[in-house]
């Protein structure tokens, strides 16, 4: 019984890891529709096909010990939407830019 739940652990600690690097890799995205809707000083952009990611999401707030949404400087990452404070589209942009990048760093960390 010990070695299967060993073996389990490992496996388990392998697809871990390659979640992890894959959502840490410069290829990774998330998948939003193009256009967001801007109201009341914030920008929200679903994702593609309204798509939502609750297990994604349950995976990463326990990875980071933090609560969903996951807000980061900027913007708050959910299951179904991510929401960028701001209403310019250009500053909108490279704020999600960057606020994906801190969220691959944190995700990242050992």
């Amino acid at each position: 019984m010990d070695q299967e739940r060993i073996e389990l652990e490992v496996r388990l600690n392998k697809i871990k890891a390659s979640i992890i690097g894959y959502l840490s890799s410069p290829e990774f995205a998330f998948p939003l529709e193009r256009q967001g809707l801007v109201s009341n000083g914030t920008t929200t952009y679903v994702y593609k096909n309204n798509s939502t990611y609750p297990n994604l999401f349950e995976f990463i707030s326990e990875l980071l010990h933090k609560p969903i949404p996951i807000v980061l400087e900027g913007a708050k990452f959910g299951p179904g939407e991510i929401i960028v404070n701001g209403d310019s589209i250009k500053a909108v942009r490279g704020e999600l830019s960057h606020c994906v990048i801190e969220l691959q760093k944190l995700i990242k960390k050992p």
